[in-house]
């Protein structure tokens, strides 16, 4: 008989197919479904998109992804906010897992300032982006650098580095 099946996963529109099925309990289609991916309208879409990307070790994708958050960020949101700065750092760690350093420091310090003036000098986030500079700068072996910003590192922040949305993706701190 004639079925209506319905391809689906999450983050791409639903597509509904008429499937004719002939004599075999075994269902084989003829061409690939193709589903179209639905466009982020939130930073969270961007950063879980982001992960997945990472997950798959897609950094080209990841980059044009954090690009797109940064915008995103940037026509979204008056004036400083602490998700533009959750967009910036993203930027900053799919460059420093590229090896692009100059535009990880950009990013870094960007998000850096931003919730240092959103959320105060004592947040967590502030001590992670400033452990994610560390982490930059002891990569590209700018040890003075790497310490200023060390000192700068409130000892109560997460002993955490290169972070995504709060997802450590990196077990090696300074």
């Amino acid at each position: 008989g004639v079925y209506r099946v319905s391809f689906s996963k999450e983050g791409y529109q639903p597509f509904l197919k008429e499937i004719e099925v002939t004599g075999s309990r075994e269902l084989t289609l003829q061409e690939p479904v193709i589903l179209q991916k639905i466009s982020c309208q939130n930073i969270d879409c961007f950063n879980q998109e982001l992960l997945d990307y990472f997950g798959i070790g897609d950094y080209y994708n990841a980059l044009l992804t954090a690009m797109k958050s940064v915008e995103f960020a940037d026509n979204n949101f008056k004036g400083l906010d602490a998700q533009m700065a959750l967009a910036y750092n993203n930027l900053g760690f799919v460059h420093f897992k590229m090896d692009n350093p100059k535009e990880a420091e950009r990013a870094y310090i960007q998000a850096l300032q931003i919730w240092e003036e959103t959320l105060g000098s004592d947040h967590p986030n502030v001590g992670a982006s400033l452990n994610n500079l560390v982490a930059l700068y002891e990569k590209i072996g700018d040890y003075e650098q790497a310490e200023r910003y060390s000192k700068r590192s409130d000892p109560k922040a997460p002993d955490i580095c290169n972070t995504i949305q709060g997802k450590v993706l990196s077990i090696k701190c300074y």
